[in-house]
């Protein structure tokens, strides 16, 4: 039998991992263990355990359609209201309010401390809120959702596995079919021109590579969310240019939504419908700013008086705020 063929036969298979490593879809941001448990009556059940504990929390259980993403008829696809969030006496997140629309491209871009990363762990069920509301599709977030694509800034490639192989760990994980998986993973590969690396090890591929392995990992099961944790962060500027280009042209043909997080102004205006500028902790929004720029998106359009001014918008916001000064502001 091809190996791409074989998955999980057992009336329950689990799968155990005890590593720093973030699941391309249930991600953990320090050492965890972890249980992937698919039945045959179709449910996927996660457990996981921090460090310095060895029991597991109890388990969640999911069965078909359960806790599944669906469009609302309403326009707001994410509903996030007078969200906070405490970590003891420190507050990291204040009054957060945030709706976004099916198939938008938002950006968060701020300082760092300032909660973007606590945000998006919150909207992705993996962080329990202090306070507020988060939905999503209409449903409120208060589990683990396994139903959405995240991507961090590290690939997180296993690498004993061919760049095919670790797109279809997300296949194997969730129980999917292996054979519509492998011709979705090859079509994904193929679309960010990876189609003739489909064998290559994670070591014989470049940095940007191995992000574009992420990336098509984290779209495997269709998710009409995608959440970028600074994925390009790492890269050199003309890959992380190229990796701009790739996302853009991604989410075009597939109309994923996708909640993107940055430090970098020049690049969340370029990839977004909205920016999103966040205060110092405690993390408030600032500003939700507009970019009304013409898709698709040119490297060129960066030039533009209107990108410049969306740019001198953003920065003066930061320095205002204190977050940029510069000599003659002392």
């Amino acid at each position: 039998m091809d190996e791409l063929e074989k998955g999980p036969r057992d009336p329950c298979c689990t799968v155990n991992f005890d590593t720093r490593v973030r699941w391309p879809s249930l991600s953990i941001a320090r050492r965890v263990k972890v249980e992937y448990r698919q039945c045959t009556n179709g449910g996927l059940e996660i457990g996981h355990g921090f460090q310095g504990r060895e029991d597991a929390t109890p388990w969640r259980s999911r069965k078909k359609g359960d806790g599944m993403l669906h469009t609302p008829d309403t326009d707001s696809f994410i509903s996030i209201k007078h969200v906070s969030k405490s970590f003891g006496p420190v507050q990291a997140l204040s009054d957060i309010g945030l709706d976004i629309k099916s198939g938008e491209f938002v950006s968060i871009v701020g300082p760092s401390g300032c909660g973007k990363s606590t945000l998006l762990m919150l909207l992705s069920g993996l962080m329990k809120r202090t306070g507020g509301d988060i939905r999503v599709g209409g449903q409120m977030v208060d589990s683990p959702r396994s139903d959405i694509g995240i991507v961090f800034q590290r690939d997180v490639l296993m690498e004993w596995r061919s760049a095919l192989r670790n797109v279809l760990l997300q296949a194997e994980v969730r129980g999917m079919p292996m054979g519509p998986a492998a011709a979705r993973a090859r079509e994904l590969l193929k679309m960010v021109s990876l189609d003739a690396f489909e064998n290559a090890y994670p070591h014989q591929l470049s940095g940007g590579m191995r992000q574009r392995v992420s990336i098509c990992r984290a779209l495997l099961h269709k998710p009409p969310l995608l959440v970028m944790d600074e994925p390009f962060g790492a890269l050199d500027a003309l890959t992380r240019d190229q990796m701009q280009l790739d996302l853009l042209r991604i989410c075009r043909e597939t109309h994923t939504t996708v909640l993107f997080i940055t430090h970098s102004i020049s690049e969340a205006i370029f990839l977004s419908d909205r920016v999103v500028v966040m205060s110092p902790r405690p993390g408030r929004i600032e500003r939700i700013i507009d970019i009304d720029l013409p898709r698709p998106r040119r490297l060129s359009i960066r030039e533009s008086r209107e990108f410049a001014t969306y740019s001198d918008e953003v920065t003066q916001i930061f320095k205002s705020l204190g977050v940029l000064r510069e000599g003659d502001d002392e």
